[in-house]
């Protein structure tokens, strides 16, 4: 599985312009999840999350909590499936139009991944 990149959300490329292979590709997973918007992939309309929507929905008090539960219900099938345990999220606003979200979790081989992510809100 190819590189993502978490703060740009894009494929991580090397200088001759090829792909970079993920060293953890749970963690890659995990990042295709919440930065898809749901509903977008064809073959499984319930793949992705609904992180996205944020953007264009009026802030509450409680974003940081509504990020949090977007990212814990994207997540929820890769719990499910044994892929990831220990799935911890939290999130703060760190600006009026951002929150930062970090995830920690177990992958199946047991090792750690813990990365943090921001998310455009308002």
């Amino acid at each position: 599985m190819a590189a993502i990149d978490p703060l740009l959300r894009d494929f991580v490329l090397d200088t001759s312009n090829d792909l970079v292979r993920a060293e953890n590709p749970t963690q890659q997973a995990i990042l295709l999840r919440l930065c898809t918007e749901q509903g977008t992939c064809f073959w499984d309309p319930s793949f992705g999350s609904t992180l996205g929507a944020l953007s264009s929905e009026k802030i509450g008090q409680d974003i940081a909590r509504d990020v949090e539960d977007r990212a814990r219900a994207a997540l929820k099938p890769m719990v499910d499936e044994n892929a990831i345990r220990d799935l911890e999220v939290a999130a703060s606003r760190v600006d009026r139009n951002r929150v930062e979200m970090a995830l920690r979790c177990v992958d199946a081989g047991n090792r750690p991944i813990s990365f943090n992510l921001f998310v455009q809100v308002g």
